[in-house]
């Protein structure tokens, strides 16, 4: 018998490829199992998403109405509105909805915020896992907050100023797309005088209007009992009524007209002419397969059309781009940008786009352009291929959009099985849509590209009789640049580096949930981080810096840093930096006067290579070249000469500043270098008073892996000062110091106050301080923005300098100019003088309380504080705490602690004023 198995082949893989799509033809996509959705009877919907961060739940109030739904007599009422949420509802009335926040550990601005878009508002709050009472709680906020606010005037009044002020902060720009439309110039904040002119009855009917059951969803993301947690949603939220009025059509539609605008200024980044063409045409959600295969049409079109115009001979429109947006829900746009040479016009940059169009229409698309763009689209998407969860933004868009929630694997396998499923027929087809669409142009009058009669009449007439352009056939060409979706798999190299036998594991300590600390007889201690969403990362976080550094030579190390780990074992510094840039790896290092830090990242699949390569940057450094080291240091100096005045004065205020000569006409020579390379070594193997940090997607036999390559170091020995003392600047009495900054008309005050105590500092010192600082905040937000609407941004901070036993307190606003003088008058009169006499209430001490254990809760598991912070914290108290450790410590805090400190650390007549003035006009 004689087959042909070519011929066999290829009907077996179009079978597969037949079978392959059709098991998803025609298919509706539905809430992926695991993810808990209900619409209620009176339209009010909810989700329980159950893949959260570690230790934490994520709620969110979600309303599907942005700046973008407001008429022209609205402008700024969407946030206007969001601000005045937290004024007070039927069952919180006055500051009851902020105070019950406050007593369940919630920060406004960190535990809970809010903000507003184009097409959304958002509510935020985010609560310690495990804590039934405080969910309930915020369910019943939201409550309140979607259908029985209190508005009262006195509030109204105060918040109108608090908008100002983020106006005056904020430097929104009007999209440019929206030209023509009842939206144009409107930038989601309103102006000045909008605001001024807003008026209660305006926000109450607004509210009224869209804050209806229908128009809000509620999401919970995170470990919960989701049968009990949605039994009270629907007990609760259903309740209430629905509206009785349906908005048919909420948000404008600009896919109706055409739009001609030549006085479009180009941004000065952009130094070219520039036309925008966008051709406007209706949205739809992506809940089916052909809703997918339609969308994924529309991003083919929009790469071979820019494909086109970026590789047209003889063209001077070379940096042209075609991309797909929304600029107002329900409208879909491709925006075309045509970017020209200095030299071209704007009837010559139209004149090319039509002849790419017409090239299109006339001689039609290729099967070879279209495979090539579907090929590299799949492999982009195989770099989600492997997640297989549905996080809280994708619930966010299905409310938001009606767009259904898709992982990235069937997302993957959704465009893999549209292989051979897109012919030149159904570009043709979108190509004829294409050109019918209205469009918005924009263009520059006053740009040399501009010529008296391309008038809106000569451009509608090209754009329509582009057919008359002679064109010839198109020949594919792969576009050049950009991002390399190669099919093939990354090879990546082996590192070259001497068998080694692992150390024993002396203890293995859990510190909670995937997080625990492994410890070596050597001194060797290493804190293994196996939480998802972590990025794989090795890092030494060590006590001590420029401080065990000779007084000479810490100015030249400092800025020979970048040159100091660049060749390693049998690596040169071009073999190193080809090693690490195929395998990924990005090192950091941070060196202050009392800290050091040396860090590696890498991708997920590269970890067996990341450690081995940390343990030559450790352990085999090479010395680097002369040439190279003064190079580096030459560059340093010049930048440092520019750095910040405030933060080094801060530094010298709190204790924290060393005697750091600049060095500056040191010469270089390998006698130096040599030295330097020592001390760099010296930082990185004081591994008895440093933690070595493991956090990522790690194999199975990471331990095996760390005694390996970690353990295995040998730590160097180290002299350490006598005395890390370093004594705070002394004052006696006040002082005020500005400092220039960048805003035009906003200042920001930073009042500090120190104490440097006899004895070392421990965890409950820090603690206590922390507890101040939240209580300074609140009195900040209470007084300075809700009572008299001077402020919009503030902030707090306890600081514990162990190297000069000092607690400090900074509390920290941003205010208008004009408004400097009076908000100082309030802070010192009413928050620093009474702080100063310890005035505060059993209240106050469970708020600070509550709000410290919730902060810890909350963030005991984030990467950055569980690599950064969480560590020093261990070096400086002697002991890696676990989170029932540290509620423990916060629970033992007394009112008289707390009192006590507050008077000794606020101190009205000797503190510090640092206040950062506008720049003069």
């Amino acid at each position: 018998m004689n087959i042909n198995f070519s011929k066999t082949f290829f009907i077996v893989s179009f079978l597969f490829m037949f079978l392959n799509s059709a098991q998803f033809f025609g298919q509706n996509f539905y809430i992926p199992k695991g993810i808990t959705y209900k619409k209620l009877n009176n339209g009010f919907t909810y989700y329980i998403v159950p893949n959260g961060e570690p230790g934490k739940v994520g709620m969110y109030l979600l309303s599907d109405t942005g700046s973008e739904v407001e008429k022209p007599h609205e402008r700024g009422v969407a946030h206007f509105l969001e601000h005045m949420v937290f004024k007070g509802s039927k069952n919180y009335p006055g500051n009851q909805t902020m105070e019950t926040l406050e007593k369940l550990g919630l920060r406004i601005g960190k535990q809970y915020n809010a903000s507003v878009d184009d097409s959304k508002t958002e509510y935020r709050v985010f609560i310690p896992e495990n804590n039934t009472a405080t969910l309930n709680q915020v369910l019943l906020l939201f409550k309140d907050w979607m259908c029985d606010l209190q508005m009262d005037d006195a509030s109204f009044k105060v918040e109108q100023k608090v908008v100002i002020e983020e106006i005056n902060k904020r430097s929104n720009t009007p999209s440019p797309l929206l030209t023509g439309t009842i939206l144009e110039g409107h930038d989601g904040l309103g102006s000045i005088e909008q605001i001024n002119s807003v008026t209660a009855k305006t926000v109450k009917d607004f509210y009224k209007k869209y804050y209806t059951p229908e128009q809000l969803s509620i999401v919970i993301n995170g470990n919960v009992d989701v049968k009990k947690v949605s039994n009270y949603i629907e007990t609760l939220f259903g309740s209430i009524k629905a509206s009785p009025n349906k908005i048919t059509q909420k948000y404008p539609d600009i896919t109706t007209k055409t739009v001609i605008n030549g006085t479009i200024k180009n941004s000065k980044k952009e130094k070219d002419p520039l036309l925008t063409i966008a051709f406007k045409f209706p949205d739809t959600p992506i809940n089916s397969y052909s809703s997918f295969k339609q969308q994924i049409g529309q991003i083919l079109f929009s790469n071979i059309l820019e494909n086109r115009l970026l590789q047209l001979p003889n063209s001077q429109i070379g940096n042209s781009s075609v991309n797909l947006g929304s600029p107002v829900k329900g409208s879909k746009i491709y925006n075309v940008r045509l970017q020209g040479d200095k030299n071209v016009s704007y009837k010559q940059m139209l004149t090319d786009f039509s002849y790419v169009i017409n090239q299109a229409n006339t001689h039609g698309f290729l099967q070879e352009e279209i495979d090539f763009f579907l090929n590299r689209l799949i492999n982009s998407y195989k770099r989600f291929g492997d997640d297989d969860f549905i996080s809280y933004h994708d619930v966010k868009k299905h409310f938001l959009t009606g767009d259904a929630p898709i992982t990235g694997k069937k997302k993957l396998a959704l465009v893999q099985s549209m292989k051979h499923q897109f012919i030149p027929k159904d570009f043709e087809v979108m190509l004829n849509d294409f050109i019918h669409y209205h469009k918005t142009i924009l263009f520059d009058n006053t740009s040399t590209a501009f010529q008296q009669d391309f008038t809106n009449e000569y451009i509608l007439n090209t754009l329509k009789n582009y057919d008359r352009i002679k064109t010839e056939p198109y020949t594919f060409k792969e576009p050049k640049g950009g991002f390399d979706f190669s099919q093939k798999k990354k090879v990546l190299e082996e590192v070259i580096i001497d068998i080694k036998t692992p150390s024993e594991i002396k203890e293995k300590i859990t510190l909670g949930e995937n997080l625990y600390l492994l410890k070596y007889a050597n001194g060797v201690s290493v804190v293994v981080n196996k939480n998802q969403n972590t990025s794989n990362k090795i890092k030494i976080v060590g006590k001590h810096g420029l401080d065990i550094i000779p007084e000479k030579d810490r100015g030249l190390l400092s800025n020979s840093l970048k040159s100091l780990n660049d060749s390693f074992g049998k690596y040169s510094k071009k073999e190193a930096y080809k090693l690490l840039r195929n395998l990924g790896i990005y090192k950091r290092v941070d060196l202050s006067n009392f800290n050091f830090e040396f860090e590696l990242k890498g991708s997920d699949d590269n970890f067996d290579q990341l450690i081995k390569v940390f343990n030559l940057l450790v352990t085999e450094e090479n010395l680097p070249e002369v040439e190279d080291l003064q190079r580096s240091i030459s560059i340093q100096q010049k930048r440092k000469k520019s750095s910040n005045e405030l933060d080094n004065f801060f530094d010298k205020a709190v204790g924290k500043s060393l005697a750091t000569p600049n060095n500056n006409d040191t010469i270089i020579s390998k006698e130096v270098a040599a030295r330097l390379l020592n001390y760099n070594s010296i930082l990185k193997r004081n591994l008895k008073n440093s933690f070595v940090y493991v956090g990522g997607t790690l194999p199975k036999n990471v331990d095996e892996m760390i005694s390996t390559y970690i353990a295995t170091i040998t730590p160097g020995e180290v002299t350490i000062p006598q005395t890390r003392n370093n004594n705070p600047l002394p004052i006696a009495k006040t002082l005020v110091k500005e400092f220039p900054w960048g805003k035009k008309s906003l200042s920001k005050v930073n009042y500090l106050f120190n104490l440097q105590r006899p004895k070392q500092l421990t965890l409950k010192d820090k603690l206590i301080t922390e507890a101040i600082s939240e209580y300074g905040f609140i009195q900040i937000f209470n007084i300075l923005r809700k009572k008299h609407g001077f402020i919009y941004s503030m902030g707090t901070t306890g600081y514990t300098t162990i190297s000069s036993n000092t607690s400090s307190v900074s509390l920290r606003y941003i205010v208008d100019s004009d408004n400097l003088n009076s908000s100082r008058e309030a802070a010192i009169n009413e928050i620093i003088t009474p702080m100063s006499k310890g005035n505060i209430t059993k209240d106050d001490v469970l708020k600070m309380k509550n709000i410290l254990k919730t902060n810890y809760a909350l963030n005991f598991y984030d990467e950055e504080r569980v690599s950064g912070d969480y560590l020093n914290w261990g070096l400086n108290y002697g002991k890696l705490f676990t989170l029932d450790e540290f509620q423990k410590k916060i629970d033992d805090i007394s009112k008289r602690d707390i009192k006590r400190s507050m008077k000794n650390i606020i101190n009205t007549n000797k503190h510090f004023i640092l206040i950062n003035m506008p720049m003069k006009k």
